[in-house]
């Protein structure tokens, strides 16, 4: 049998064992377990944050696209109704439903002075200045369904000038430009 003496000294040894032994297991479980786990559970959190902000922001822009369909479809409705370049010059055409306007809206004097045809890089440009008289609300009248007319049509300038300050005449130069396809 081992005296007492020499077993509390065996026991405070194993004590001390054990307490060694569980404390190098408390580390070995923290360095090599513990630790990597919360560090994944971290990644994965901040995976799953990341994922659902991108979730949100797919779902706000999966919102926008209906508004994007419908301004593409207003657009293309747009395009559809724009003015087409006619293949000619077809001034002759212009000057009859210019001077037509012009009549029909009761101006005076109506004349016409096409200039030379200028080209440009996807068309021709054809200035034209057109000369009339006639009262102010005629001469809108005339200038707003002008405006209107089917052709494109750029308005380069427009001078107005009173007759004379009692009768409300006004005479009127309107120089405008009409477009037609580049020549092949």
């Amino acid at each position: 049998m081992i005296p007492l003496s020499q077993h509390s000294v065996w026991i405070y040894r194993c004590q001390k064992f054990v307490g060694l032994i569980s404390g190098l297991g408390l580390v070995f479980f923290y360095f090599m377990l513990y630790r990597p786990g919360t560090d994944r559970l971290g990644e994965i959190r901040r995976e799953i944050a990341s994922a659902e902000s991108q979730i949100h922001q797919n779902q706000q822009a999966a919102q926008d696209l209906d508004v994007i369909k419908r301004d593409v479809q207003r657009l293309k409705e747009q395009l559809a109704r724009s003015r087409q370049l006619p293949r000619d010059q077809d001034l002759s055409g212009f000057l009859r439903e210019t001077a037509g306007l012009a009549q029909k809206t009761g101006l005076q004097k109506f004349r016409c002075e096409p200039a030379n045809v200028k080209r440009l890089e996807l068309c021709q440009e054809m200035p034209i200045s057109l000369k009339f008289t006639g009262g102010f609300m005629e001469v809108s009248s005339f200038l707003r369904q002008i405006e209107e007319m089917p052709r494109m049509l750029r308005t380069r300038g427009l001078d107005l000038k009173s007759r004379d300050g009692k009768s409300g005449l006004v005479e009127a130069e309107l120089m405008v430009s009409i477009f037609f396809g580049a020549e092949s």
